[in-house]
């Protein structure tokens, strides 16, 4: 290069607390340098102000991740904040069409061609440039214009699907308000219970769901989730007392009573309301 022929430059003083903070990623250290350079000709309080920025920069995306993480958690799209359709490996947001999914860890990819060839990936990733990046053993093997693109399919295996469902169930079901049994393994007993009625030619029980209830305790709502309606009716025979009267039996959506966090839709208690006796 040719600073290497001239003789390298001395530093500005105070760059080398900015350096060592600085992520410098392959083959960048160089041009990493000549910017903090360029920033320090004025002095130290140029380059302050810009690493100010970026700090503030990195905050701000720090901010946003964490709320459409939040969102996700509570099952709602960051786009627009409608409800997500939860899938295995999936979440689609019918109202805007966001998604996101899980790219298969052992079967993984094949991108196919126009025509007719396929390219096995073990990831592959759309970009906005409007291209396909093939990726396989942590390499980029291609960069395919997404014209030339007929579909894209994932292998997944029996085994990595059986272990993605269990890992789904372990992370979506949480534990009854009441008696504190993990909802996973209430319903392990529950189709053991099903399996041995089977076996002893009995009629199983119906299909095991949790019950949901929106209770306000003052002027604030709260979701509740129990295992059974044993532990539903202890719950309401312990907290009988509402905001009014009949706050367990209203539909969420018909009151306007309490602040909501829930509207109560496609929900247990709705589905319970609903349905005639």
């Amino acid at each position: 290069m040719l600073k290497n022929l001239l003789g390298r430059k001395k530093e500005p003083e105070g760059i080398e607390q900015y350096k060592a903070k600085s992520p410098v990623l392959a083959d960048l250290d160089e041009a990493v340098e000549e910017t903090l350079s360029v920033l320090t000709r004025e002095g130290k309080k140029t380059l302050s102000e810009a690493m100010v920025e970026v700090e503030k920069a990195v905050q701000e995306a720090a901010r946003s991740s964490l709320r459409d993480l939040r969102l996700m958690e509570e099952g709602r799209c960051p786009d627009c904040g409608r409800k997500l359709h939860q899938y295995v490996f999936t979440s689609v947001c019918s109202h805007c069409g966001w998604t996101t999914f899980i790219m298969p860890e052992k079967g993984g990819a094949a991108v196919y061609l126009n025509d007719g060839s396929k390219i096995p990936c073990q990831a592959v990733f759309d970009t906005k440039g409007g291209y396909v990046l093939c990726v396989a053993d942590d390499v980029v093997r291609a960069r395919i214009d997404k014209k030339n693109v007929s579909h894209i399919a994932f292998t997944w295996k029996p085994e990595e699907v059986n272990e993605r469902r269990e890992q789904h169930r372990r992370e979506t079901w949480g534990v009854c308000h009441w008696c504190e049994k993990p909802f996973g393994q209430v319903y392990t007993e529950h189709v053991k219970r099903v399996e041995e009625a089977r076996r002893a030619g009995r009629t199983p029980e119906k299909p095991w769901e949790s019950i949901i209830v929106y209770a306000a305790f003052g002027i604030y709502q709260s979701r509740y989730e129990f295992c059974s309606e044993r532990c539903e009716n202890s719950f309401k025979r312990q907290y009988p007392v509402r905001v009014h009267k009949n706050c367990y039996d209203r539909p969420c959506p018909d009151c306007n009573l309490c602040i909501k966090k829930f509207d109560g839709y496609d929900e247990t208690l709705l589905k319970r309301i609903e349905t005639p006796v």
